[in-house]
C-alpha cells in the first residue's frame, strides 16, 4: 500500500515498477520488481474479463479467488521453466495476441 501511495503521490512511467526497485535491497530488486509487474498484470486482465463476461455483476468468492491464484501460480511455474527457445516463440505468440 506505501508503494501504492508514493506511486499516485510522484507519478511516473511504470510507478509500480519504480518505486519497487527503489525500496527494495539490490539483492531483490529484479525478483520483485518482475512479482509486481506480473501481479499487476494479471490483476488488471482477469479484472477486465470477469467484469466483461458477467456484465459488471461478478464477485468472486474466496474459494475462486484461491483457485484462479493456484492456476496463475502453476501456470507461471511451468512458463518460467521452458527453455530460453521456447519462451521467444510464446512471447511472439503473446506478441500477435496483444495486438
Amino acid at each position: 500500500m506505501s508503494i501504492a501511495e508514493l506511486a499516485s503521490a510522484a507519478p511516473t512511467a511504470g510507478g509500480v515498477y519504480f518505486w519497487t526497485y527503489s525500496f527494495a535491497s539490490p539483492r531483490w530488486r529484479s525478483l520483485l520488481c518482475w512479482i509486481v509487474g506480473y501481479a499487476n498484470t494479471i490483476a488488471w486482465i482477469s479484472g477486465v474479463a470477469a467484469s466483461i463476461s458477467s456484465g459488471q455483476t461478478y464477485i468472486a468468492t474466496n474459494a475462486q479467488t484461491y483457485g484462479i491464484y493456484v492456476a496463475i501460480l502453476l501456470s507461471h511455474g511451468l512458463v518460467c521453466s521452458l527453455p530460453t527457445t521456447i519462451l521467444a516463440r510464446v512471447q511472439h505468440l503473446y506478441i500477435a495476441t496483444n495486438i
